[in-house]
C-alpha cells in the first residue's frame, strides 16, 4: 500500500512538471578536462542565473560558462566551496576562511568583496564555508562552526550546537545537520531540532526530499533513511543497499520527479520517486571521474556533474541514448533488429543478442553474446515475410533464435529489398541478386542485368522502379518488369553531385539524395536531379551521430543509429514536457584598431579610432543555435549563421543600433536591442565644426576684401592703362615739340658751353694780364728793395711805396678766383667736398679741363709748357683716385 502511494505522488509530480527520463542506454555526455575551464581544480559547487549562464565554485575562485566561452575570476585566497547566484551580475560565495559578494563592473568583469568579519584568522577560528543560502530577505553563510546572518548590513552569529556535518535546502526550507545532536532547521534565525541522531550517531545526512508527510534522508553511508511520525527508520530497496558502499557525495532532485546521486566511489545514479534506479552512470560509461563532489540541474534540464577531476554535463531531456563499446566488447554497429523481446545488433565484429531489457542503463554494461558463427562484418538486418535476414560479408543468411542458416554463396550482402511480395533482391558487392521463395526457402535466381558495382542502397519507388546506389560512381535508375528484367537503365555520376559520401532515401514519394553538402530531390518532370534552394549546414549537427547513415525503425517506439564504436537509440513516442529556452544574452562589445583590442561599455562614446566593433552574443547551454541582425539602417534581417560574434569595421560617427535573434531548432528567441555610439574624429567633432565656420567667416571676409583690392587694384590698373593710352596719344602729338624742345636745349646748353669757353678765355687772358702786372711790381719791389740796402734821406717815403705795392698784389692775387669762384661757384664746392685735397690751382685746372679747353690752350693760360701740363694732369688724376681706364672729362662732368 505504501509503495503504491509513493508511486501515485511520484506520477503526480511527473504529469505536473516532468519529463520522461529514457531509460534505455546513457544520456549523452559531454566531458570538461580542468584544462578546458582555465584549470580552476575542484568543482564543490554549481549554480546558475535565470539566463542560463553557469557559475562554479573552484579551487581557483569563481568560473563562469555561457556555454561557449569560460571565465575564471580569482577573488579569495582559500578554496571556494559554495555559491548563491542573486543574478547573472551579483553573486554571493563562501570559501576558506572567507565569504563575500561578487558584483560585475561596467566591463562585465566580476569584482569581489569579502564580507567575512574576522580579519585576523586563528587556528581555533578557522572556517571553510560551505554553504551559501537566502532566506526571505536575509543571506545565510554556512561553515561548520557557524551560521553568519547577513540582514540590512548587520551579521548575526548562530553557533552550531556542535560542529555542522552538512547544510542543504529543500522544498525552500533550510536544513543543518549536526554531527552529534541531529537534523536541524532554521525559523527566525534560531536553530530548531527535528529528530535527534538514534544512539548520538552521526548518520551523515547529505540530503533530504519530502513526499507528503514523509521525508526521505540520503545519507554518505547508511543507505536511505525514512522519518515518518516522529520515526527514524531505515528505507529497505536495492538502491539503499548500493548506496552504503559507494560513499554519497551529493544528492539533488530534478524537476520533482527524479533523484541523483552522487557516490565518490561508483558515479553517478538517477532514480525515480520511488527509488527505482533509472540510470547508474560512471566512468565506464562515460563520465570523466566517478567522483561526484556537486550536482546542478540547469534551465534546460540538463544534469552537470562537478567531480574530482573534471566536470560533465548530462543531457538528461534527450531522447537520444547511448550505447559506447569502451570495452571492446561488441564493436562499431551497423544494423539492429527487435525481434521477439530480443535486441539483435550487426556489427564489424558479428552478430550479438541480448535481451531488449538488458538496453536499461540501470543494467550493467553491454551484456552482449555474440552469435556463433557470424563472425565478421554484417550489413543489414531485415525482417522479410515474419523471417530475420542478414546481410554479411559471407553472403544472405536467415536467423532463428541463435542459430544461422546460409541461404547464398555470392559474398558480400549489403541489403536487401522485397519485390512483389515473392521476390528478394540484394545489393552485393558486384551487382544486385534475385532470389524467390520456393517451399518456404528463399532460392537465389539469377543478377539483374545491367547493374553491377558495389550496390550498398536499394529504394523501389512506384512498384516497378529500382534506385541504386553505388559508392563513387553514381546513382542508378532502372525500370522492372514483372520478370525482373530490366530496361531504361540511366546513371547520374557522382561527378554531377556536390559533395561526398552520397546516401539515397524515399521521402513522400519523391527520391532524395543527400550529400555531405547539399540534398537533391528527382524531378519526374525534368527526369533529372535539381538541387534544394539552400545549403545543407551541419556544424550544429548532432556531431555524435553519423549523417551519412540512415536511421532504422526497430519498433513503434524506438529508432536505430549506427555510429562510430556503438549505436544509439531514439524514443520518438517520448513525452516531452515544457520546452524552457534561455534568453539571447549580450556577452561583449569589442572595440579594436590596428593595434590593440579593448572591452567598451554600452552607455560610454567609443573613439573614433576605435571604430572597429565586434559584438559578442549567446544563448546559454543552448545547441544548434543560429543568429541573424538588422544592423544600422537595415531593414530585412540578415541570414541565419552559427557565429555568434558579429564584427563591423570603419564604422562612422554616430548611434547605431543592432538588433540580433537566436533560433534553437525550431524556436525563435525574441530579438535582444543593444545600442552605442562612436564620437566623430576631434577633425568631425562640434567644435572642430564651430572652428570651420569661424574659419569660413574669416576665409569669406579675407576673400571679399581681397576681392575689394583686387577691384581696386583693377581700377587703378585701368586708370593706368587709360593713362598710358592718353600718354601715348599725347606723345604722338607732343613728339615733336619734345624733340624741338630737346633740339632747343642742345643749343642752348652748346650756346652756354661756348659762353663759358669764352668766358673762360676772357677769364684766363685777364690772369694772364694780371700776371703781367705782377711781374712787373715784382721787378719795382725787387728795386725798391735795392734802393733801402743803402739807406738814404727817403727811407720813410720808400717804406710806404713798399707797403702801398704790397697791397696792391695781395689785392691783384685774388681777382681771378674770386671771378673763377662766381663761375664756377657750385662746382668747386662739389668738387671740394668729394676730394678736399684739391688746391686752388688744381680747381682752377679742373675748371678748364671741364669747359672743354685743350691742353694747348690751358697752357697759354698758365702760362706754362704743354708737357708741365701733361704731369699737373697725372697729379690730378692721382688725387682724384682716378683709374688709368676711367675719362677725366667725364668724371668731372659729374659734379
Amino acid at each position: 500500500m505504501k509503495k503504491s502511494i509513493i508511486l501515485f505522488l511520484s506520477c503526480c509530480n511527473f504529469l505536473l512538471f516532468g519529463q520522461n527520463i529514457e531509460v534505455k542506454g546513457v544520456p549523452k555526455i559531454e566531458n570538461f578536462a580542468p584544462v578546458q575551464y582555465k584549470n580552476a581544480g575542484k568543482i564543490w559547487d554549481i549554480n546558475s542565473a535565470k539566463n542560463g549562464i553557469l557559475y562554479f565554485a573552484a579551487d581557483q575562485g569563481l568560473a563562469e560558462f555561457d556555454g561557449k566561452n569560460w571565465q575564471l575570476y580569482k577573488g579569495s585566497k582559500g578554496f571556494t566551496r559554495s555559491l548563491l547566484v542573486a543574478n547573472d551580475s551579483l553573486i554571493y560565495t563562501g570559501s576558506d576562511v572567507d565569504f563575500g559578494v561578487w558584483k560585475r563592473d561596467a566591463y562585465k568583469k566580476f569584482k569581489y568583496q569579502s564580507l567575512y568579519p574576522k580579519k585576523t584568522k586563528t587556528a581555533k577560528e578557522y572556517e571553510e564555508f560551505w554553504g551559501v543560502y537566502k532566506n526571505a530577505n536575509t543571506l545565510l553563510f554556512v561553515s561548520h562552526e557557524n551560521i553568519y546572518s547577513l540582514k540590512n548590513n548587520k551579521l548575526q552569529l548562530i553557533p552550531a550546537p556542535t560542529k555542522f556535518y552538512k547544510s542543504f535546502e529543500s522544498n525552500h526550507k533550510l536544513y543543518f545537520a549536526d554531527e552529534k545532536n541531529g537534523l536541524y532547521t532554521l525559523e527566525n534565525n534560531q536553530l530548531k531540532l527535528i529528530f535527534s541522531y538514534p544512539e548520538n550517531i552521526n548518520l551523515q545526512i547529505i540530503g533530504l526530499y519530502q513526499i507528503q508527510n514523509k521525508m526521505f534522508i540520503v545519507t554518505q553511508n547508511k543507505g536511505l533513511l525514512i522519518f515518518e511520525n516522529n520515526k527514524l527508520s531505515t528505507l529497505k530497496n536495492s538502491l539503499s543497499e548500493r548506496l552504503k558502499n559507494e560513499q554519497v557525495f551529493s544528492f539533488k532532485v530534478l524537476d520533482n520527479a527524479y533523484l541523483a546521486i552522487g557516490t565518490i566511489l561508483n558515479g553517478l545514479y538517477i532514480t525515480d520517486i520511488e527509488g527505482q534506479i533509472i540510470h547508474q552512470i560512471n566512468k565506464k560509461k562515460g563520465l570523466i571521474n566517478n567522483t561526484i563532489l556537486s550536482l546542478h540541474e540547469d534551465n534546460l534540464g540538463n544534469l552537470w556533474c562537478g567531480m574530482d577531476y573534471g566536470l560533465s554535463k548530462i543531457f538528461m531531456r534527450d531522447p537520444i541514448t547511448y550505447f559506447f563499446d569502451y570495452t571492446g566488447n561488441f564493436g562499431s554497429a551497423t544494423s539492429a533488429i527487435l525481434w521477439q523481446n530480443k535486441f539483435y545488433l550487426g556489427t564489424n565484429q558479428g552478430l550479438y543478442v541480448t535481451d531488449w531489457e538488458n538496453l536499461n542503463n540501470s543494467q550493467p554494461l553491454n551484456q552482449f553474446k555474440l552469435i556463433a558463427g557470424s563472425q565478421g562484418q554484417v550489413w543489414s538486418l531485415k525482417n522479410i515475410e515474419n523471417e530475420m535476414l542478414m546481410g554479411h560479408d559471407e553472403g544472405l543468411f536467415k536467423i532463428s533464435g541463435e542459430n544461422l542458416q546460409k541461404l547464398d554463396d555470392h559474398r558480400g550482402a549489403w541489403t536487401m529489398k522485397l519485390f512483389n511480395n515473392d521476390n528478394l533482391l540484394t545489393g552485393n558487392y558486384n551487382g544486385i541478386s534475385v532470389f524467390k521463395k520456393i517451399n518456404n526457402n528463399w532460392k537465389f535466381q539469377k543478377k539483374l542485368e545491367g547493374i553491377g558495382g558495389s550496390c550498398n542502397q536499394l529504394v523501389l519507388q512506384n512498384t516497378n522502379t529500382l534506385w541504386v546506389n553505388v559508392p563513387n560512381y553514381g546513382i542508378i535508375k532502372a525500370n522492372l518488369d514483372a520478370h525482373l528484367n530490366t530496361s531504361n537503365i540511366k546513371t547520374f555520376f557522382s561527378d554531377f553531385f556536390n559533395g561526398n559520401n552520397l546516401v539515397l532515401f524515399l521521402q513522400g514519394n519523391k527520391i532524395h539524395v543527400k550529400s555531405d553538402s547539399r540534398e537533391y530531390i528527382f524531378n519526374e518532370n525534368l527526369q533529372k536531379f535539381t538541387s534544394k534552394a539552400t545549403a545543407l549546414n551541419t556544424k550544429n549537427a548532432n556531431e555524435l551521430l553519423n549523417p551519412f547513415k540512415l536511421p532504422i525503425l526497430i519498433s513503434k517506439d524506438y529508432l536505430f543509429y549506427p555510429i562510430d564504436n556503438g549505436f544509439a537509440l531514439e524514443n520518438i513516442n517520448q513525452k516531452k514536457g515544457v520546452q524552457n529556452y534561455n534568453p539571447t544574452v549580450f556577452r561583449a562589445l569589442e572595440i579594436f584598431n590596428n593595434s590593440e583590442t579593448k572591452t567598451a561599455i554600452l552607455n560610454q562614446k567609443i573613439p573614433y579610432n576605435f571604430n572597429n566593433v565586434r559584438l559578442v552574443f549567446t544563448v546559454p547551454q543552448a545547441e544548434n543555435t543560429v543568429y541573424q541582425y538588422k544592423f544600422g539602417n537595415d531593414k530585412k534581417w540578415s541570414l541565419w549563421t552559427a557565429n555568434n560574434r558579429f564584427e563591423f569595421l570603419n564604422l562612422r560617427e554616430g548611434h547605431y543600433d543592432f538588433y540580433v535573434r537566436a533560433k534553437i531548432n525550431d524556436h525563435i528567441n525574441p530579438e535582444k536591442k543593444v545600442s552605442f555610439t562612436i564620437s566623430p574624429p576631434f577633425y568631425r567633432a562640434w567644435y572642430a565644426y564651430v572652428f570651420y565656420a569661424f574659419l569660413l567667416v574669416l576665409v569669406y571676409y579675407l576673400f571679399r576684401r581681397q576681392e575689394k583690392k583686387i577691384l581696386e587694384k583693377q581700377k587703378k590698373a585701368l586708370l593706368k592703362r587709360q593713362q598710358k593710352k592718353l600718354e601715348k596719344q599725347s606723345e604722338k602729338f607732343q613728339k615733336e615739340k619734345i624733340i624741338a624742345e630737346q633740339n632747343q636745349l642742345e643749343k642752348e646748353k652748346l650756346q652756354l658751353q661756348k659762353l663759358v669757353k669764352d668766358k673762360t678765355i676772357e677769364l684766363a687772358i685777364k690772369a694772364k694780364e694780371d700776371e703781367d702786372k705782377m711781374r712787373l711790381l715784382e721787378n719795382v719791389k725787387e728795386k725798391i728793395v735795392d734802393a733801402q740796402k743803402n739807406p738814404a734821406q727817403n727811407n720813410l717815403r720808400l717804406k710806404e711805396i713798399k707797403k702801398l705795392l704790397d697791397s696792391y698784389i695781395n689785392v691783384e692775387d685774388h681777382t681771378f678766383e674770386i671771378q673763377m669762384d662766381e663761375l664756377h661757384q657750385s662746382f668747386f664746392k662739389n668738387l671740394q667736398m668729394a676730394h678736399p685735397v684739391l688746391s686752388i690751382y688744381d680747381l682752377r685746372l679742373c675748371a678748364y679741363l671741364r669747359t672743354g679747353l685743350n691742353t694747348q690752350e690751358i697752357a697759354e693760360i698758365l702760362n706754362v709748357l704743354p708737357s708741365s701740363l701733361y704731369v699737373k694732369r697725372s697729379r690730378l688724376r692721382k688725387k682724384l683716385e682716378l683709374g688709368p681706364d676711367e675719362d677725366l672729362y667725364a668724371f668731372l662732368n659729374k659734379f
